[in-house]
């Protein structure tokens, strides 16, 4: 499955037809489950743990990628990072990346059995470098955010349907979550600020980030506002990176912090009945019963009245608003409105 229904980008004229793309996510629900499950066992035993890795490092170097041109030297601020060369808005994108996902599921085990990427137990092993790592997934993101812009207009709804059920719940635990942790891992192993090169040269954004760079003389893209777009989304990115701690092996936190810190930012939205609750969670039979207990801590129960529709609605305990977070990755844009007017209308009270 690893970069299945690839799509390129359209110029020129829209696409003829449709292109069939359920098939794909179909099989990713169903082996979603397992995948986790897989990675449980992984990491539950060193050696399990290390012969994975080194499994999945060795078939992700020697997967068929796509042609990536020569490598060239990215500049900024004095500093310099040697990029892989490979152009996201005329190249194919797949959004599906499972060998890159399941490698990112077992970064956070390492450190709890005393491993990392560069220990004697890797090091000498066939693998790809941490950039050709990072490329796919990066490559992903940055095709998100050129649909975002405007860029894939002509390429219809198949890949804006993909695009909403990688962000939808059923999905997002291993596809979005995964991307992020990967992409953690990558800035944690990459020095900084080759990192931050690496990541402005996907999003073709190297010159607008040169302290030279002025607005007025060159349009680097079709159109301004796609240039705006693609910073925004380029720094939303940044943000989630370096805040998003909320993961086990990633942040100090416990599943049930992470629970709570997902029904808060939900809540955050607007005040939710239980079955509403539920179905912003993963499909997660501990999640189901973990919620009942921390539920309490976090919100009180409203009984039914005529504003909510008959359903008893939580709400969010007063003193919980102040963990708000606009940047929350979980979060759609329509979801990070509605979310900025609930907190609008609640200090203006």
């Amino acid at each position: 499955m690893q970069c299945m229904d690839s799509v390129v980008r359209q110029v020129g004229q829209h696409m003829e037809y449709e292109p069939e793309w359920e098939s794909a996510f179909n099989l990713h629900i169903r082996l979603s489950p397992v995948i986790s499950l897989a990675l449980q066992w992984c990491g539950s035993d060193q050696i399990v743990l290390i012969k994975a890795f080194r499994l999945v490092l060795r078939r992700l170097y020697e997967q068929p990628g796509h042609e990536i041109g020569p490598p060239q030297v990215g500049e900024l601020a004095d500093h310099s990072a040697t990029c892989l060369q490979y152009d996201v808005s005329s190249e194919p994108v797949s959004i599906h990346l499972p060998l890159s996902r399941f490698l990112a599921g077992l970064f956070p085990y390492l450190e709890m059995h005393d491993l990392h990427f560069q220990c004697a137990e890797f090091i000498n092993h066939t693998k790809p470098t941490l950039e050709q790592i990072i490329e796919p997934v990066l490559a992903t993101q940055v095709m998100i955010a050129q649909v975002h812009s405007g860029m894939w207009k002509r390429n219809g709804y198949s890949l804006l349907n993909q695009l909403y059920f990688y962000h939808n719940v059923k999905c997002r635990s291993e596809m979005l979550d995964r991307d992020i942790i990967l992409l953690q891992a990558g800035a944690s192993l990459i020095e900084s600020n080759e990192f931050l090169i690496h990541v402005l040269n996907k999003f073709n954004l190297l010159r607008w980030a040169s302290p030279d760079f002025d607005v007025n003389a060159v349009k680097y893209f079709e159109d301004e506002s796609i240039r705006q777009t693609l910073v925004e989304e380029f720094l939303g990115l940044l943000i989630t990176i370096i805040g998003e701690r909320y993961v086990l092996g990633v942040g100090q936190v416990t599943a049930d912090d992470i629970l709570k810190k997902e029904i808060i930012q939900q809540l955050c939205i607007k005040p939710l009945s239980h079955s509403e609750l539920s179905k912003t969670l993963s499909d997660d039979t501990y999640l189901e019963t973990e919620m009942e207990r921390v539920i309490q801590d976090i919100a009180d129960f409203k009984k039914p009245s005529q504003i909510s529709g008959g359903k008893g609605v939580y709400e969010l305990k007063p003193h919980l608003y102040s963990e708000y977070n606009v940047f929350f990755y979980h979060y759609t844009k329509e979801e990070v409105s509605n979310s900025e007017e609930t907190q609008r209308k609640r200090r203006k009270l």
